[in-house]
């Protein structure tokens, strides 16, 4: 499957994504890890929620951006800089332009879900009104 090529189109398939992760018995979000089995569960950061709801990762596969296509791995890197705020990072990587004007904070998920969520959607429709 083809991931988006915005990066707000990559916050968006994340967040929908980790939401379904959230749900289901076999996965537990842990920023900390991309796609790692751990005992009964496999715990996933934003782009692992990603490997798991579109690229087809099992749960109890140990898996790293590197595991897939250069395409996939850029932009599940990106995913990983933008869910930290670091947007001028995944800009650089992704579309090759600076992008670091978006650069923010964003609450950590582990400290606030919601929030993090939220701060998400902002970046989001920032990067939207600019076509990014």
């Amino acid at each position: 499957m083809n991931l988006p090529n915005t990066l707000s189109g990559l916050i968006d398939i994340a967040l929908e994504d980790l939401e379904k992760v959230e749900k289901m018995e076999s996965y537990v979000v842990n920023m900390g890890d991309w796609h790692f089995p751990s005992g009964n569960k496999c715990e996933v950061c934003a782009a692992g929620a990603v490997m798991a709801m579109r690229l087809g990762a099992n749960w109890n596969d140990d898996l790293v951006p590197s595991n897939f296509d250069q395409d996939a791995a850029k932009k599940l890197d990106a995913i990983d800089d933008l869910r930290t705020g670091w947007v001028s990072r995944a800009g650089r990587i992704l579309l090759k332009e600076d992008t670091s004007r978006f650069d923010r904070n964003i609450e950590p998920y582990d400290i606030d879900r919601d929030q993090f969520f939220a701060d998400m959607r902002q970046l989001s429709a920032d990067l939207k009104e600019a076509g990014l």
